[in-house]
């Protein structure tokens, strides 16, 4: 009796294994939501702040004045943006083209930068 619930433990574990985290190592799932919603995202806004969100797991944020849809952002993850919280500055524009991967950011003395997208979701 035991040794065959000890067998259906397992399975049922297996089972759980397959269906719940399998799925978060397919290299064609990492990313690909982050990447269709960047790629239909459209805005122009400019920096009016930059800081660290301690309340929100020490989250790099921006926030953003010119853009009442989404007033501020998070920029979890140097993988997607290398370096894009330390690229920016107070007082940048930052530009988003729907249809494309990448954002442009034009400095205050009118020097433009374009931050492409990473992912492990197929080509970028």
């Amino acid at each position: 009796m035991i040794r065959q619930t000890f067998g259906l433990l397992i399975l049922f574990l297996g089972i759980l294994l397959f269906f719940f985290v399998f799925p978060y190592f397919n290299n064609k799932n990492l990313g690909c939501r982050e990447k269709d919603e960047l790629f239909a995202e459209e805005f122009s806004a400019k920096v009016k702040e930059k800081l660290i969100d301690s309340g929100n797991h020490n989250f790099p944020k921006i926030v953003l004045s010119g853009d009442d849809r989404m007033p501020y952002r998070y920029f979890t993850s140097d993988i997607q943006f290398p370096n894009f919280y330390q690229s920016i500055q107070i007082g940048d524009s930052l530009y988003k083209i729907k249809k494309t991967l990448f954002y442009i950011v034009v400095s205050k003395n009118g020097k433009r930068k374009r931050l492409n997208f990473h992912s492990l979701c197929g080509e970028n």
